[in-house]
């Protein structure tokens, strides 16, 4: 049973790295590696003696976000090729949450998990750093193997509050456990993603309400005073290689902005938000399926400075896409979710940094792009329904 345990936790540890690290989910190998480790996991879950759970109520709203997915894509979107397509990430992620569901993971399981999400993960922000430090890499601010800076913070951000109970409550390998969090808090600076930083202190505070000792709010700030100067040295180092190489650093991470010309993050979403409603009133109870935010966008922009793919907001990209009634159910899982937390959480033991890393990404998914990687996808559905397990 201790070995099914082990194979358990490394096989949903690699479903959310393997992806990001094939630049988020976007490489061609990404879909087929994904659909080979769920099958191994759906074959493993079947040869256990485990009893089988019902299903939450939380996955019975899934199930019904899945079936609107499909009569959408059929009946209303209006690219349907695009609209399945960009379905097979919600798929992967969701078939994921309900094995987990069903075949409820023991204490050894989330154990191997969270060591083997911390250890790839480190693997990764490494190779990321040599990019970043590179010379050849142009920009100031880190994307990882994504490539993108927004998209690699949320990854971030799900993982940090993960790193700090690791470091605070784990017994073995602690120093393994404080440089992952040290490098995971370095690389989130390094992506200058000021969404990311405060989807992240919305993560922490939320960490630091639940775990509700002052040992691991002392830890945190020390590793977060780590990690940030840290990050002061690699962002030096970095320009002293631009120097070396006669290439002119920029001034700032920021430096593209024109912010007298309106040019900023902050304006920008704006626009992407009220050009997402303009859409939305064309058809707001169904949408214009999954993935059409960027051809509805084209129709209605009206500045070519401000172009997206995405609206940069999980609710309107839902809202645009799959209309009102994708939004309701959407919400309905979420609830579910909080609801049998406030039930049952504290009874269960659960573990503190799992609820603290869902929020901290959805705060994210609600100013960034991150969702545009399909490996978001795994990563979110994977941590909501490790949210309802014991640790």
């Amino acid at each position: 049973m201790e070995k099914v345990g082990w194979l358990t936790g490394s096989l949903l540890a690699l479903l959310i790295l393997l992806p990001m690290a094939l630049f988020g989910g976007k490489h061609e190998l990404a879909l087929p590696v994904t659909s080979v480790l769920i099958v191994l996991l759906v074959i493993l879950r079947n040869k256990t003696t485990l009893d089988e759970h019902r299903l939450k109520t939380s996955g019975w709203w899934l199930v019904a976000f899945l079936g609107w997915i499909i009569i959408n894509t059929w009946l209303f979107s209006t690219s349907s090729y695009v609209s399945f397509i960009a379905s097979l990430p919600i798929f992967s992620g969701a078939i994921i949450f309900l094995i987990i569901q069903i075949f409820e993971p023991q204490i050894e399981t989330m154990d191997t998990f969270r060591r083997a999400c911390l250890l790839g993960a480190g693997t990764i922000i490494l190779i990321g750093l040599y990019i970043y430090l590179s010379p050849r890499f142009p920009s100031m601010r880190m994307g990882g193997l994504l490539r993108q800076h927004n998209a690699y913070a949320g990854f971030l951000i799900a993982l940090l509050p993960l790193s700090l109970f690791a470091t605070v409550f784990e017994k073995r390998w602690k120093w393994v456990w404080t440089v992952t969090a040290i490098l995971i808090v370095t690389a989130l600076v390094l992506t200058f993603s000021r969404g990311g930083f405060i989807a992240a202190a919305l993560a922490l505070i939320i960490f630091w309400v639940l775990a509700h000792q002052r040992r691991v709010l002392a830890v945190s700030l020390l590793i977060i005073i780590l990690g940030g100067s840290l990050a002061y040295g690699l962002y030096q180092i970095k320009t002293i290689n631009f120097n070396a190489v006669t290439i002119i650093p920029l001034s700032s991470p920021y430096a593209g902005e024109v912010p007298e010309q309106g040019e900023t993050g902050v304006n920008s979403r704006l626009r992407y938000w009220r050009d997402a409603l303009k859409i939305v009133a064309t058809r707001p109870i169904v949408g214009t399926g999954l993935n059409t935010f960027e051809q509805e966008y084209r129709r209605v922009q009206t500045d070519s400075r401000f172009f997206t793919i995405d609206p940069h907001n999980l609710t309107l990209k839902i809202w645009v896409e799959l209309g009102l009634v994708g939004v309701i159910i959407f919400v309905g899982f979420l609830i579910s979710l909080v609801a049998w937390l406030w039930r049952y959480g504290p009874a269960r033991q659960f573990n503190p940094a799992m609820p603290a890393a869902l929020i901290g990404l959805l705060a994210h998914y609600s100013l960034d792009l991150d969702l545009t990687f399909p490996a978001h996808y795994l990563l979110f559905f994977t941590l909501a329904a490790l949210t309802q397990t014991k640790t």
